[in-house]
């Protein structure tokens, strides 16, 4: 390996962890980095094998979750760690990656394969996003974004994770709350309008839950009247999920 860094074939991402260039990726990447990480929690098995006998036999396995999933979601630069959460591991941190581990065991619904990789899903992603800066005008442009691009966007399943960040022991207090502060994010969301993408990006290339005829309406929608109508069909879509 030293061999082929020499000759630019390889980086290092982390130990005993290398890129080749062909893959275009690099070691600033945060995903890339989490990647690693999440080889590194089980070195001896290559990941295919590993994501293989996840999926088939539905058994609990580390997510790739953080910065690194917002950042594999297509929502831009963030100051965001890259996490991975897993079931049985105890809460350390790859420094030479920064990337950290946390003790948690995400549901399957909350997990989206990217190759051999889980990531967090969307929804679970924009939730941490509030928890870890509370900037809803943010989770607000993003979540604008995702409707446009990675249609549909579960509004059940963000509500839920929105509504676990405001705990007390009064649970009606908790409950106004968490109510209050989905209005004013659909409220804000509403308000913003999204362009519509040339292209998918590579979340969309890598993963291809949403639908194409979705997407192809959406690129469609060239004419501002009608990408405005299409625009409040999809909020008013939403508001209904």
């Amino acid at each position: 390996m030293a061999t082929l860094s020499r000759m630019g074939e390889v980086e290092r991402v982390g130990t005993d962890v290398w890129v080749h260039r062909v893959a275009d990726r690099s070691a600033f990447d945060s995903a890339l980095r989490a990647e690693a990480a999440w080889v590194l929690l089980d070195p001896t098995r290559p990941a295919w094998a590993r994501a293989r006998r996840a999926r088939a036999g539905g058994q609990s396995v580390a997510v790739i979750g953080g910065g690194a999933a917002y950042q594999r979601w297509g929502f831009g630069p963030t100051t965001w760690p890259a996490e991975l959460h897993t079931p049985d591991g105890n809460a350390v941190r790859f420094a030479s990656l920064d990337v950290e581990v946390r003790r948690k065991e995400v549901e399957p619904d909350d997990i989206v394969w990217f190759g051999p990789f889980p990531y967090l899903g969307v929804e679970a992603t924009l939730a941490g996003s509030f928890a870890w800066d509370g900037d809803l005008d943010s989770v607000a442009a993003n979540l604008a974004d995702a409707l446009w691009r990675l249609h549909p966007v579960d509004g059940g399943r963000l509500r839920k994770h929105l509504a676990t960040l405001h705990r007390t022991d009064d649970e009606r207090a908790a409950t106004v709350e968490a109510d209050n502060r989905w209005d004013e994010l659909l409220r804000r969301t509403g308000r913003r309008h999204p362009q519509p993408v040339g292209g998918a990006g590579s979340a969309w290339r890598q993963n291809r839950p949403p639908s194409d005829a979705a997407i192809a309406r959406y690129r469609a929608a060239l004419d501002p009247e009608r990408r405005a109508q299409l625009w409040t069909s999809v909020v008013q879509e939403f508001h209904g999920s």
